[in-house]
């Protein structure tokens, strides 16, 4: 129960800090409030609301997240050949011409 209050507290304490500075922006410079806003949006549409970027502290950290993403890489390969593989199998095209020789069909001539 302590921890499920601690997170709600947090949560509320971001959003009424999120008021404030947006508050604040559109009081001191509604011009760039409105980009902030119009970006917002944007990110909202696009699915990255509440994605924080960050860029690597150092070339290690460059290099270790660069092998990351080869091994995601490499594992999202696997499972769309998995997920081809698979819908080949329920569109049944595998099993049509089970234990037959497609190349001595021919059109009858």
């Amino acid at each position: 129960m302590l921890i499920i209050k601690i997170l709600r507290q947090r949560k509320e304490e971001q959003l009424e800090e999120e008021y404030r500075f947006e508050r604040d922006l559109f009081i001191n410079n509604p011009e760039m409030f409105d980009e902030y806003r119009k970006r917002k949006e944007d990110d909202r549409k696009s699915g990255n609301d509440g994605v924080t970027w960050f860029a690597p502290d150092s070339v290690e950290e460059t290099e270790e997240l660069m092998d990351i993403f080869a091994d995601i890489s490499g594992q999202l390969d696997k499972e769309e050949q998995a997920v081809d593989a698979e819908f080949m199998q329920k569109l049944g095209l595998n099993n049509l011409f089970d234990g037959i020789d497609i190349d001595e069909i021919s059109d009858g001539e």
